[in-house]
């Protein structure tokens, strides 16, 4: 598309590029950044969950085992490894690569979703004798565990609401606020019209078409359902899901309200070839409307308030 319109000159084009073109990459690729930060915190989440049930299971069959001997009046022992925070990075780590990192500083987003745990958690290495050594053992093993998963899911919760705001702080990185071309009353407009018609009616639409999809895919994600759980484990029933909601709603409406744009703006350049070059009375009549309409914009505000977005998350 973009070499279709260097081959051609003029104002309009010049404007097009400006007003449209530049703006569609920079809001394309913020909106990319999002989506590499919203699936970096799923997977996060995902390795510590997967962790923590590992290490329930493992805290289990050590119990088991150490009550087996303190039966037969012999010595045991369970020891709990710290493996959350490590599994997380581990299913983190495609996305935190040095140019990854360096790509997501351009709009101030965020991959530090998780870090190494403070010093105060432990691992557990408890020796047993009797059963009731291996029940208190057991329960300690537990409560490790979960105090693992309760500073993972602080720590992706907290990701996720420095990215939002990072996010509404610089809202023209990620949105695209389409105006029409200006014309300035020159007739110096010089184009292809097969260049016009393959930008307006073949890649254009193919992008448009292209974001629609993306959008449409985008609720079928969820975190909530897939960590609900007991409210005492981790940082509670819902785990850090309600910001991960939220950035949901924000990136399927943006690339919603995107898709939009990206249709209008080629009805722009194609009023605007018609209304200049072929001299088409009504497509200029069509294109001088076309400002008015573009204002009112698609019906998709994607910066609505953080309480009209909670009321409509998904399960």
């Amino acid at each position: 598309m973009a070499e279709n319109l260097d081959a051609m000159s003029g104002h309009v084009v010049e404007d097009f590029k400006t007003k449209f073109l530049t703006q569609l990459g920079v809001a394309m690729m913020g909106q990319h950044d999002i989506a590499v930060v919203w699936a970096a915190t799923l997977a996060a989440e995902k390795g510590a969950f997967e962790a923590a049930r590992a290490s329930v299971v493992d805290a289990i069959q050590q119990a088991t085992a150490a009550c087996d001997k303190a039966a037969i009046q012999s010595y045991g022992d369970i020891k709990m490894a710290l493996r959350v925070a490590d599994w997380a990075l581990k299913a983190v780590s495609s996305f935190t690569s040095a140019g990854a990192t360096a790509i997501l500083a351009l709009t101030g987003l965020g991959l530090e979703v998780v870090k190494t745990f403070a010093e105060e958690i432990e691992e557990l290495d408890e020796e047993v004798y009797v059963y009731e050594e291996a029940m208190v053992a057991f329960e300690k093993a537990l409560a490790q565990v979960n105090a693992e998963l309760i500073e993972v899911e602080e720590q992706v919760r907290a990701n996720l609401l420095y990215n939002l705001e990072a996010i509404r702080s610089r809202k023209g990185a990620f949105d695209l606020t389409i105006k029409r071309t200006e014309n300035n009353g020159s007739q110096d407009l010089q184009v292809e019209r097969g260049l016009v018609n393959e930008i307006t009616n073949s890649y254009m639409p193919m992008i448009a078409d292209e974001l629609k999809g993306i959008a449409y895919r985008i609720p079928g994600v969820s975190m909530k359902m897939a960590v609900l759980r007991d409210g005492h484990i981790g940082i509670g029933e819902q785990g850090p899901s309600g910001p991960f909601g939220e950035m949901r709603i924000l990136l399927e409406e943006l690339v919603r309200d995107l898709s939009w744009e990206v249709e209008k703006g080629a009805e722009d350049l194609r009023l605007a070839a018609q209304a200049i070059v072929d001299r088409d009375s009504e497509a200029q009549r069509r294109w001088d409307e076309l400002d008015s309409f573009l204002d009112g914009g698609s019906g998709i505000d994607p910066w609505n308030d953080e309480h009209e977005r909670d009321t409509r998350e998904r399960p």
